[in-house]
């Protein structure tokens, strides 16, 4: 018997008019979404007035996504996968259900998109010819010295995602490890109405963000020890 198709959609980071036809085609089509999180997917399923059947990584705890998928996608029917924004599996659960499937013989298809990590290089205005996605620093004091000292060397541009709680310690540990003078853009709900970017060296961009952080999602561009030079 054939399998479905398990396709790997990408959803708006913000605006949800950002979402292509072919995403929307594939989510209205699709037996059932697998998702991060149904309260949030959801809203987002209904702005587009699409009907398809959900279940969540944080759904309830007697249901297990990934075999509920596999199995839908071994009876024939397509699938979906989505995270909560952007493009799935970067920074997101969801690879477990990926690897079942390409083990099982099933078609994994991208439906690419939105994603923060792009959208922030691209409007940091430090060079994205060569970067490195580090995602979310390490909370154990102990890892995180590892985990930044390994950074000073890095001549990419280099891009994090943080949390409102630790972008200031996250902060103070780049100027640490990297220098205060290195050029740096915050980015902080791109493509919102509550979208700000903020630029300039380390230390300036830490005492803004010393107090009073506001809410959001935050992706952080580092330019690297030796920016790559644009002729």
């Amino acid at each position: 018997m054939q399998t479905g198709t398990l396709y790997i959609v990408s959803t708006p980071i913000g605006d949800p008019e950002d979402i292509s036809f072919r995403a929307l085609r594939i989510l209205g089509q699709v037996t059932l979404i697998v998702c991060e999180d149904a309260r949030i997917t959801r809203p987002l399923l209904d702005f587009h007035t699409i009907r398809s059947d959900t279940v969540a990584f944080t759904g309830r705890s007697d249901i297990d996504p990934i075999a509920v998928a596999i199995a839908v996608l071994l009876g024939g029917q397509d699938v979906a996968l989505v995270s909560d924004v952007g493009t799935p599996l970067i920074a997101d659960p969801g690879i477990s259900l990926v690897r079942r499937a390409v083990e099982a013989g099933i078609v994994v298809s991208a439906v690419p998109g939105p994603s923060a990590l792009v959208g922030a290089l691209t409007v940091s205005g430090i060079s994205a010819q060569r970067f490195l996605f580090d995602g979310f620093p390490p909370r154990a004091q102990s890892d995180r010295i590892a985990f930044f000292s390994a950074l000073k060397s890095e001549c990419r541009t280099i891009v994090l995602f943080e949390t409102r709680q630790h972008l200031h310690r996250t902060l103070l540990d780049l100027i640490a490890s990297l220098g205060e003078n290195r050029e740096i853009c915050i980015v902080r709900d791109l493509t919102r109405q509550t979208e700000t970017i903020t630029r300039g060296r380390l230390r300036d961009v830490e005492i803004r963000f010393s107090r009073n952080i506001a809410r959001g999602e935050y992706a952080v561009v580092i330019s690297g020890a030796v920016e790559t030079k644009i002729h």
